[in-house]
Protein backbone atom coordinates (compact mmCIF):
# COMPACT_ATOMS: atom_id res chain seq x y z
CA UNK A 1 0.00 0.00 0.00
CA UNK A 2 2.44 2.51 0.98
CA UNK A 3 4.58 2.18 -2.31
CA UNK A 4 0.98 2.26 -4.35
CA UNK A 5 0.61 6.01 -2.58
CA UNK A 6 4.51 6.84 -3.14
CA UNK A 7 3.77 5.78 -7.20
CA UNK A 8 1.08 8.44 -7.10
CA UNK A 9 2.87 11.34 -5.24
CA UNK A 10 5.76 11.05 -7.96
CA UNK A 11 5.02 13.19 -11.10
CA UNK A 12 7.48 12.52 -13.69
CA UNK A 13 7.20 15.23 -16.85
CA UNK A 14 10.19 14.37 -18.66
CA UNK A 15 9.71 14.47 -22.49
CA UNK A 16 12.17 14.29 -25.06
CA UNK A 17 10.97 15.00 -28.50
CA UNK A 18 13.57 12.40 -30.67
CA UNK A 19 11.84 12.62 -34.17
CA UNK A 20 14.07 13.49 -37.40
CA UNK A 21 13.53 16.11 -39.26
CA UNK A 22 11.86 16.46 -42.54
CA UNK A 23 15.21 16.98 -44.35
CA UNK A 24 16.96 13.81 -42.93
CA UNK A 25 14.37 11.69 -43.35
CA UNK A 26 13.90 12.66 -47.24
CA UNK A 27 17.43 10.50 -47.54
CA UNK A 28 15.57 7.62 -46.71
CA UNK A 29 12.42 7.71 -49.10
CA UNK A 30 11.71 6.76 -52.59
CA UNK A 31 14.36 8.65 -53.76
CA UNK A 32 16.65 9.38 -51.35
CA UNK A 33 20.21 8.87 -50.90
CA UNK A 34 19.63 6.20 -48.66
CA UNK A 35 16.45 4.32 -50.23
CA UNK A 36 17.89 1.93 -51.41
CA UNK A 37 19.16 1.17 -47.25
CA UNK A 38 15.33 0.89 -46.74
CA UNK A 39 14.32 -1.49 -49.48
CA UNK A 40 17.30 -3.99 -47.76
CA UNK A 41 15.89 -3.82 -44.77
CA UNK A 42 12.59 -4.57 -45.87
CA UNK A 43 12.95 -7.58 -47.75
CA UNK A 44 16.39 -9.34 -45.82
CA UNK A 45 16.42 -12.70 -44.93
CA UNK A 46 16.96 -12.04 -41.44
CA UNK A 47 14.75 -9.53 -38.89
CA UNK A 48 16.88 -6.02 -39.10
CA UNK A 49 15.54 -2.95 -37.24
CA UNK A 50 16.16 0.52 -38.95
CA UNK A 51 15.61 3.16 -36.06
CA UNK A 52 16.16 7.05 -36.62
CA UNK A 53 16.68 9.73 -33.57
CA UNK A 54 17.27 13.61 -33.23
CA UNK A 55 19.50 14.04 -29.88
CA UNK A 56 17.65 16.34 -27.69
CA UNK A 57 20.51 17.75 -26.20
CA UNK A 58 21.91 18.96 -29.37
CA UNK A 59 19.26 20.69 -31.50
CA UNK A 60 20.73 19.50 -35.17
CA UNK A 61 22.27 15.90 -34.59
CA UNK A 62 20.10 13.01 -35.98
CA UNK A 63 21.43 10.07 -36.62
CA UNK A 64 19.83 6.71 -38.33
CA UNK A 65 21.10 3.41 -36.94
CA UNK A 66 20.56 -0.44 -38.32
CA UNK A 67 20.39 -3.08 -36.02
CA UNK A 68 20.59 -6.60 -36.26
CA UNK A 69 19.16 -8.05 -32.90
CA UNK A 70 20.60 -5.58 -30.19
CA UNK A 71 23.71 -5.11 -32.19
CA UNK A 72 23.92 -1.34 -34.33
CA UNK A 73 25.73 -2.99 -37.55
CA UNK A 74 25.94 0.69 -39.15
CA UNK A 75 24.94 4.10 -37.75
CA UNK A 76 24.29 7.73 -40.33
CA UNK A 77 24.98 10.59 -38.34
CA UNK A 78 23.74 14.26 -39.87
CA UNK A 79 24.70 17.13 -37.99
CA UNK A 80 24.09 20.86 -39.15
CA UNK A 81 26.87 23.01 -39.52
CA UNK A 82 27.05 26.67 -38.39
CA UNK A 83 28.57 29.44 -40.39
CA UNK A 84 27.76 31.44 -37.60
Amino acid sequence: MQDAAMADSVAWDLHYDRRVSEDFLKHFLKGGVASSLVEYVKHAPYPLDLQMRKDPKRKFAEHASLYVGLTSILTSNARARSYD
